[in-house]
């Protein structure tokens, strides 16, 4: 998003390079979330580049689902009704919503596989990728006909994360690597991952909440999330 959109905004002019790549907000098709990839490669290429640490804020699933990717990833058809575009709350709509929602996923595979593969070219570099949607989407999945997000439901609080590390950074710190993989399925959330960023540097930062790591010995119960649709039950026969 643009230079004032959003709190984001704010939190990315810390940084000592800003690079706003799409023109439009979420309202708007713009570019593609796979425009950040010759920009990491841009940085990664850089002869001065070195301890990087490089964010990139998507687009993702964000409604319109079909402004999310090209048409050559709408493998998942129809994903617009005829005639007219898909509303997020019309009942009616709910199959072409779902498929232009699988294609954005579709889409985001793409986009982390081709920033991997940059990563992966620079094998004498230790490097990782922590990745998180900040939420899911909910497409009538139940009794209550929810769609979007906003919802404390499982659809909209529990989307999944994914980790990858280069070869060498394996080979350096295979006792983070490890106790990761031992964690995959375990709840966390993304109100974690600061902390969990700086243990995967290897950086002392004053303040921080030791078991708010997914690399702590006793990494706390996310409470914030962990009660999403304990306690709901559709009606039966709903």
């Amino acid at each position: 998003m643009g230079y004032h959109d959003s709190p984001i905004s704010a939190y990315a002019h810390e940084s000592d390079d800003v690079r706003f790549l799409n023109p439009v907000d979420y309202r708007y098709e713009g570019k593609h979330d796979d425009a950040a990839l010759a920009q990491l490669r841009r940085i990664l290429s850089a002869p001065d580049q070195r301890d990087s640490f490089v964010v990139i804020h998507t687009m993702g699933s964000h409604f319109r689902y079909t402004d999310r990717y090209p048409r050559t990833f709408a493998k998942f058809t129809p994903d617009d009704p005829v005639g007219a575009p898909a509303q997020l709350f019309d009942r009616d709509d709910k199959q072409v919503l779902i498929n232009g929602y699988d294609n954005t996923i579709l889409f985001t595979d793409h986009v982390l596989s081709g920033l991997i593969d940059e990563l992966a070219k620079h094998e004498d570099v230790e490097s990782w990728l922590l990745y998180s949607s900040d939420h899911g989407e909910a497409l009538f999945d139940d009794c209550r006909m929810q769609s979007g997000h906003g919802q404390f439901s499982k659809a909209t609080q529990h989307p999944a994360a994914l980790f990858w590390a280069s070869p060498l950074y394996k080979r350096l710190n295979q006792d983070k690597v490890s106790l990761l993989q031992n964690r995959q399925d375990m709840l966390a959330s993304t109100g974690m991952f600061f902390e969990t960023m700086t243990d995967l540097a290897g950086i002392a930062v004053e303040g921080n909440r030791p078991n708010n790591s997914l690399l702590s010995v006793h990494p706390r119960v996310p409470t914030e999330i962990l009660q999403a649709d304990v306690d709901f039950r559709c009606p039966s026969g709903k």
